[in-house]
């Protein structure tokens, strides 16, 4: 497994971590401090403000989880997944298309988000 795939896994299991504590070391390991997360419903500037999104999630949703739904692509220091959140009930819901960008030390600079398929042509 690549770096950038290593630090894309990082990302994800802090989606998926209730531990406050762990899903710091997760972020600290893998997100730059100023790093962004842009999507159609949201602007997120910073780890600390990364974290308190996904603690917010976590607290309303502690057992839903993030999974792939395709393998890590990347080229450069540019990066691509897709996933969705499954519920406990085997349900999903939340289709994203992620696509980032790594600083020279490998932590994500920025995360553009992508919330189902796109339009038809």
């Amino acid at each position: 497994m690549s770096d950038i795939e290593q630090t894309a896994m990082r990302y994800i299991a802090a989606w998926n971590e209730n531990d406050d504590a762990q899903r710091m070391r997760l972020l600290e390991a893998c997100w730059a401090a100023n790093g962004t997360i842009t999507s159609n419903n949201e602007h997120i500037v910073g780890r600390d403000a990364v974290f308190a999104a996904i603690t917010s999630f976590r607290r309303s949703r502690p057992d839903d989880r993030a999974v792939l739904t395709s393998a890590i692509d990347h080229h450069h220091h540019i990066f691509r997944f897709t996933g969705h959140v499954v519920r406990p009930d085997g349900t999903s819901y939340s289709n994203v298309l992620d696509v980032g960008e790594v600083d020279a030390d490998g932590r994500i600079t920025r995360i553009f988000t992508f919330h189902d398929p796109p339009p038809v042509a």
